[in-house]
């Protein structure tokens, strides 16, 4: 994540966690839910204006972008809609410097208490 330089996130990334969170759910499908295990991490940037910085998919490195997959393609891609689908999000705070914060948030599809 990118260094706050001070500044108070807490708010932001709560609010941030919660709506990617309720976009995740509202479109698990019935694969995903019930049946396949896997542990998806997508790494993206969020702007001073709350949108989400996007590159073209050839940029390097893209963003957003799976940083580390499943191995499963129906998590990968649920993940990553997840995220673009949250968009917009809270502005950032006017305090801090950066025009942007990278994130990184990973999804974990019915791993056994074991696996976690």
């Amino acid at each position: 994540m990118t260094d706050p330089e001070g500044v108070d996130l807490t708010p932001i990334m709560k609010n941030l966690f919660r709506s990617v969170r309720d976009r995740a759910v509202a479109t698990i499908t019935t694969s995903a839910a019930l049946v396949d295990e896997g542990r998806v991490t997508i790494r993206f940037r969020v702007q001073k204006d709350g949108s989400l910085a996007n590159a073209p998919v050839n940029a390097s490195p893209a963003v957003p972008r799976v940083l580390y997959s499943s191995g499963k393609k129906i998590h990968d891609d649920h993940a990553m809609a997840a995220v673009r689908s949250a968009d917009p999000f809270d502005h950032l705070p006017e305090s801090l410097s950066a025009q942007s914060v990278e994130l990184k948030l990973t999804f974990v599809y019915n791993l056994s208490p074991a696996s976690r």
